[in-house]
């Protein structure tokens, strides 16, 4: 999913398995900036990792907890930092 309200790279703990990121304590425990803000989600673990879309291939922060219905959340940063621009008009 692409996050408007997001900050930073947010995946799931299932997800975080099956991409065999390795995880650590995060630095500080604090509850993700999302729209999940109503849920009960707290930081679990971060990481750091390179992600590959398509032909942009980058190092980023993950960070690990447990998002309602979806694995991944990339937040708008991560859209400017490579340029891309989604077009919603179909």
């Amino acid at each position: 999913l692409l996050h408007s309200g997001c900050e930073g790279i947010v995946v799931s703990p299932d997800f975080a398995c099956a991409a065999r990121l390795q995880t650590s304590a995060p630095k500080q425990h604090t509850s993700p900036q999302l729209v999940i803000a109503e849920s009960e989600s707290v930081v679990n673990d971060d990481a750091q990792s390179t992600i590959k879309l398509g032909r942009f291939e980058s190092l980023e922060y993950f960070i690990v907890t447990n998002i309602d219905y979806y694995n991944i959340l990339l937040d708008i940063s991560f859209l400017r930092k490579w340029g891309i621009a989604l077009d919603l008009s179909s």
